[in-house]
């Protein structure tokens, strides 16, 4: 996961407060890291910043390789001894993803690009690495929202 991945993410509906929270707590490149290293797992964070006992110590050290000990001080203060719950992103990703196969399909098979139905298909689960099958469920699907902008000429 990339800081430009999870900001992409971020527009999407099933975007968990809980990686709001954790971007705001260390900012987008260290929640970033954690995401990518530690996807749907709960951390138990330490009580104090450097451990407090043998198990805090060997915390602190595990969440300072993955985010830099800036950032493990700041979770430290903000969570204290919660447990840390690292979203995996899974419904925001799948949402992205729909919308990005919409909308790349249609840029595939408008005239001036010339992409067959299923040349078009194949293209876009080789861009975001799923399946096939995938990539035809969505295009069956609408978008998940329209841009705030469009969704007032509605009424």
């Amino acid at each position: 996961m990339t800081p430009a991945e999870l900001a992409r993410l971020a527009a999407m509906p099933a975007f968990p407060e809980t990686a709001r929270e954790l971007i705001g707590v260390v900012g987008i490149h260290a929640a970033a890291r954690l995401i990518r290293e530690w996807p749907g797992q709960e951390f138990p964070v330490p009580a104090i910043v450097g451990g407090g006992n043998a198990a805090g110590v060997r915390r602190w050290e595990h969440l300072c390789e993955v985010v830099g000990a800036d950032a493990a001080g700041q979770i430290v203060r903000h969570y204290g001894v919660a447990r840390l719950y690292i979203p995996n992103l899974k419904r925001a990703k799948a949402q992205w993803g729909h919308d990005f196969a919409r909308h790349e399909y249609d840029r595939l098979t408008k005239r001036d690009c010339g992409y067959s139905h299923d040349d078009a298909i194949r293209e876009i689960a080789l861009k975001i690495e799923v399946a096939y099958r995938t990539v035809e469920r969505w295009l069956d699907k609408p978008d998940h929202a329209l841009p705030l902008a469009r969704q007032a000429e509605l009424f």
